[in-house]
C-alpha cells in the first residue's frame, strides 16, 4: 500500500541481489525506469506502474512472478526482461507504452491471460549484448488491440 510520486533518482525502487515481495504498490511520473530488479527473486501482485519517462519494470539476472499488474504509458518499455531473467505475468495490463515487454539477451518471457492495448510493440525481443543467445517468450491467451505491432523479433539492437 505504497504511492510514490515523481522519484527523481535514476530508479525509483532498485533492488539488487534481494528476495522481495511487492504489494499493492503504485509508482507514477518518475524521472526515469520506477522498479529496476538485478539478480533478485521476487513476487508481485497488485502493482500500477504509469507515466514514467523510462521503463516501468527493469529486471536484470532475476526471476520474477508478476500478476494482477498494471503497466501504462511508460515512455520505454512497461517490462524490460534481460540478462537471463525469467519472467512470468499472468492477468496484467500493458498499454499506452512505447514497448509493452521487451525480452532479450537470452531472457525467458511467459505471459498469460493478459490484455496489451494501444503498445507501439506489444512485445519485442531482441539481443542487445551480443554475448547472451536468444530469448524465448511463451504467450498464452493474451488478448491484443490497436498495437502498433503485436511482436517483432528485432534482431541485434543497439538503441
Amino acid at each position: 500500500d505504497v504511492f510514490v510520486e515523481n522519484a527523481l533518482s535514476e530508479d525509483a525502487i532498485n533492488a539488487i541481489y534481494s528476495q522481495a515481495k511487492i504489494s499493492k504498490l503504485n509508482i507514477k511520473n518518475s524521472v526515469s525506469d520506477a522498479i529496476d530488479l538485478d539478480y533478485s527473486d521476487a513476487e508481485i501482485e497488485n502493482l500500477k506502474l504509469e507515466n514514467n519517462k523510462g521503463d516501468g519494470l527493469d529486471i536484470s539476472g532475476s526471476l520474477v512472478k508478476c500478476s494482477y499488474c498494471v503497466f501504462v504509458n511508460n515512455k520505454d518499455k512497461g517490462v524490460s526482461i534481460g540478462e537471463m531473467s525469467n519472467f512470468y505475468a499472468r492477468n496484467s495490463s500493458f498499454s499506452q507504452n512505447d514497448m509493452g515487454l521487451a525480452n532479450k539477451d537470452q531472457s525467458v518471457l511467459n505471459l498469460s491471460n493478459s490484455k496489451l492495448i494501444n503498445n507501439r510493440i506489444a512485445i519485442a525481443e531482441f539481443i542487445k549484448k551480443p554475448y547472451f543467445g536468444k530469448p524465448k517468450s511463451y504467450l498464452n491467451k493474451n488478448y491484443y488491440l490497436e498495437n502498433g505491432s503485436k511482436y517483432e523479433w528485432l534482431g541485434l539492437y543497439s538503441y
